[in-house]
């Protein structure tokens, strides 16, 4: 990955500090502004966060513009985007309901709070989650976080730690499977484009997406009958139902990191293009498998069920 020119003032230590750091204003003066002024707390701890992240930059004496790298990206790295967020979200997706699954009253309690977060204030509530949210907190995570570990050999170990630690402040446990990978790929975007505006992207459309579902899932349904078999079926059915309905994601995964990949060099030889060709195929071998677990293990979730067995005997009796 690109370095600073002042990277040895970012060694990864200093990056578990800054992180153990952020996560205190995260719990404390955090939580303390948004129970004392809500919304309008929410959107002070945001600022705080960004402000903290640039002072952070200008202490190490190092330019803001390559902390937080701003270009203008091409057309090919824009489609790659969209579409590893399209492979990459749905697996967050997923991992809610596994936490709904492994913890339930943990789980209804989180998503009632974050529900009347995203909702609660109307438009000011989706600004601050869509706009203000990925503002700030790339510039924490993908910006002040990451760069203390640009120097790693290793860019899966990268991905890995800037995952793991965006996951961590979101400071739940139903969430944090859902964030790490969400912070995951937003990271990887980073690694391959160092480019803050594709991970801006990233979660933009996240909690635009999250914001909207939140939103209808308060409306009143008009159907009675309908909500009563939503309001039936169980969380592992309804996992097995997201699984099959996603189990193209892993393709769609390959296919964006492909195109954020560099392009074949026409001076290339013969034996280096073999070896990306054998690359990309294995990619797709892989996420052949991942495909066919998502369909077989979500039928058997499904199918095995017996609140589904239940809906369709009482469907059957409702239409005699």
């Amino acid at each position: 990955m690109v370095q600073l020119t002042t990277q040895s003032r970012w060694q990864p230590w200093k990056g578990a500090l800054f992180v153990a750091f952020i996560l205190f204003l995260i719990l404390v003066p955090g939580r303390l502004l948004q129970s004392w002024l809500g919304v309008y707390g929410l959107i002070l701890s945001e600022f705080l966060l960004l402000a903290v992240s640039v002072g952070y930059t200008l202490l190490q004496k190092t330019p803001l513009k390559e902390v937080f790298p701003v270009k203008k990206p091409s057309l090919r790295d824009v489609f790659g985007t969209l579409i590893l967020w399209g492979g990459v979200f749905p697996f967050g997706y997923m991992s809610i309901y596994l936490a709904a699954i492994i913890m339930p009253d943990y789980f209804t309690k989180i998503m009632s709070h974050l529900e009347d977060a995203l909702t609660g204030d109307g438009l000011v509530s989706l600004f601050v989650v869509a706009i203000m949210a990925p503002i700030c907190e790339e510039a924490m995570e993908r910006g002040a976080v990451l760069s203390h570990f640009r120097s790693l050999k290793h860019e899966w170990l990268i991905v890995l730690i800037v995952g793991v630690c965006f996951g961590i402040h979101h400071t739940d446990g139903v969430r944090f499977m859902n964030t790490a990978i969400m912070g995951g790929a937003m990271a990887y975007l980073m690694v391959k484009k160092n480019n803050m505006l594709l991970p801006w992207m990233v979660h933009f459309a996240t909690n635009s997406i999250s914001g909207v579902l939140s939103t209808i899932i308060k409306m009143p349904k008009d159907s009675d009958l309908m909500q009563q078999a939503a309001n039936q079926v169980s969380r592992p059915a309804s996992l097995g139902v997201c699984m099959i309905f996603f189990f193209a994601a892993p393709f769609l995964a390959v296919t964006g990191a492909l195109l954020l990949s560099p392009k074949p060099d026409r001076t290339a030889t013969p034996e280096e293009r073999k070896m990306r060709s054998k690359k990309i195929s294995r990619n797709y071998l892989i996420a052949t498998a991942a495909a066919s677990f998502l369909l077989i293990v979500g039928a058997i979730l499904v199918l095995t069920d017996s609140s589904v067995k239940d809906i369709f005997a009482n469907s059957l009796q409702a239409s005699r």
